[in-house]
């Protein structure tokens, strides 16, 4: 175990759970110690929601919106060790009896990242552990009104508001 445990496998760094809203608190099982989790109800309509350790666990931003990020005590409640708690909010994270699905990344180098910066009004080089470069990006600005900005490696250019994460 031990060394073997810390290299960037997928299996430690990317997990997909399936779990069933109850409508009160519950914990989530994934075996992956998350810095990132995105949630989407999958029986019912409604937004990705995005959460991180960099901003805590109770702040997301929703992938289908422009809007700042929110802040709310019963969404997301906790990164843990091996998963994540969900608290009691019905509209995102936990409506009882609605199928949820919970995309968890743990940040590795050269697999994924989580990064926050201010920016400068112009061009300016963003550090992040990828190494070689990043495949895919996704920027928002979390504290005002703004599209989301998408960058996939090969395509060469931005794109924002990008129909991958919104309803058509």
């Amino acid at each position: 175990q031990g060394a073997v445990d810390e290299l960037p496998y997928i299996d430690n760094s990317y997990h997909v759970s399936i779990y069933k809203g109850t409508g009160s608190a519950q914990t989530i099982t994934t075996g992956v110690k998350a810095d990132c989790i995105w949630i989407k109800a999958f029986s019912a309509g409604g937004s990705w929601v995005i959460f991180d350790t960099n901003r805590g666990a109770t702040k997301h931003l929703s992938f289908q919106s422009t809007g700042a990020e929110v802040t709310s005590a019963q969404t997301l409640t906790s990164f843990n060790s091996d998963g994540f708690s969900v608290g009691t909010d019905t509209s995102y994270v936990n409506n009882s009896g609605t199928y949820y699905m919970a995309l968890s990344f743990k940040k590795q180098a050269g697999f994924f990242d989580v990064i926050e910066w201010t920016g400068n009004g112009s061009g300016q080089a963003i550090p992040h552990d990828l190494a070689a470069g990043a495949s895919m990006v996704l920027m928002k600005k979390k504290n005002a009104t703004q599209d989301w900005a998408y960058y996939f490696k090969g395509s060469g250019e931005v794109w924002k508001r990008h129909s991958l994460f919104h309803k058509k």
